[in-house]
């Protein structure tokens, strides 16, 4: 009696694009650095957590400091996000100003991050060029990008804040820069004991805005 089961079909693993493969790689790096500082053997290490052999990851990563410049590129994208919201009163500015703080700060003191600054320290004198990249995406866009949506709510009049520029400054020093560094040093910032909450609603007081 012949079988009823249907004939297997063999055919050829699934094709996966460049795009498709260098998402897998950076999601793998995020997983392993939200559990430790990637170390000498980072590459092979990402290349097993994303599941393809080491050769892959270097044919599309190139480098270690290459990819170290795609992580922060992506962190600093994930930020910069909810500024594209469409914004029509002061409530809405206000309200997203302090939605956008509070994101900002939660993403810059979760493990993922305080050990990408570690790896990045730590890297520096291998990989300049990620470094430079690293402060200058993670501080210096930033801030731009928050000081360019702030004049845009001045102009609207949705906001009413003298220095937008000043106002970046203080909220990256204060919500990001300074704590990031000090649990990355394992060091005890003065107001490390805040809610990221408490922190916000200082600088939006500060600025009158709340």
């Amino acid at each position: 009696m012949p079988s009823t089961k249907p004939a297997r079909t063999r055919g050829r693993p699934p094709v996966h694009t460049s795009d498709e493969q260098m998402e897998r790689i950076l999601v793998a790096a995020e997983q392993l650095l939200a559990q430790h500082e990637l170390d000498a053997h980072s590459m092979a290490e990402v290349a097993k957590q994303a599941g393809m052999s080491k050769r892959t990851v270097y044919g599309l990563v190139g480098s270690k400091a290459v990819l170290i410049e795609k992580i922060i590129e992506r962190v600093a994208l994930k930020a910069l996000d909810l500024l594209d919201a469409k914004v029509s009163s002061t409530t809405e500015a206000t309200d997203l100003l302090e939605l956008f703080l509070l994101s900002w700060i939660k993403a810059a003191h979760t493990a993922t991050a305080v050990n990408l600054f570690r790896l990045v320290i730590d890297e520096r004198k291998s990989f300049p060029d990620a470094t430079r990249d690293y402060f200058a995406l993670g501080n210096i866009h930033l801030r731009a990008r928050l000081t360019q949506w702030l004049k845009a709510q001045v102009t609207k009049k949705h906001l009413v804040i003298a220095d937008p520029a000043f106002f970046a400054d203080v909220a990256a020093d204060y919500l990001v820069s300074r704590p990031l560094m000090g649990m990355a040093l394992n060091a005890e910032f003065k107001d490390g004991g805040q809610k990221p909450t408490v922190r916000v609603v200082r600088i939006m007081k500060l600025f009158g805005l709340r």
